[in-house]
């Protein structure tokens, strides 16, 4: 699937569509491989970059899920 002019949060990632806002900007040319360029080398993603939990996941209580 091809897409142009729109950025779709579903198509990025399963997880990313929390917390996104997405609008309609005017005037603005989208330079989408740039951004995408610049989001891949910066924001550490897949389930390659850890092999071990976080520290501050020991600090969590979890026990409100059971």
């Amino acid at each position: 699937m091809t897409v142009n002019d729109a950025v779709i949060p579903g198509l990025v990632g399963v997880d990313i569509g929390c917390g996104v806002t997405c609008a309609q900007v005017t005037g603005v040319r989208a330079e989408c491989g740039k951004l995408d360029r610049i989001v891949s080398e910066r924001i550490p993603a897949g389930t390659w970059i850890r092999d071990k939990a976080l520290p501050q996941a020991a600090s969590v209580d979890l026990s409100a899920l059971r």
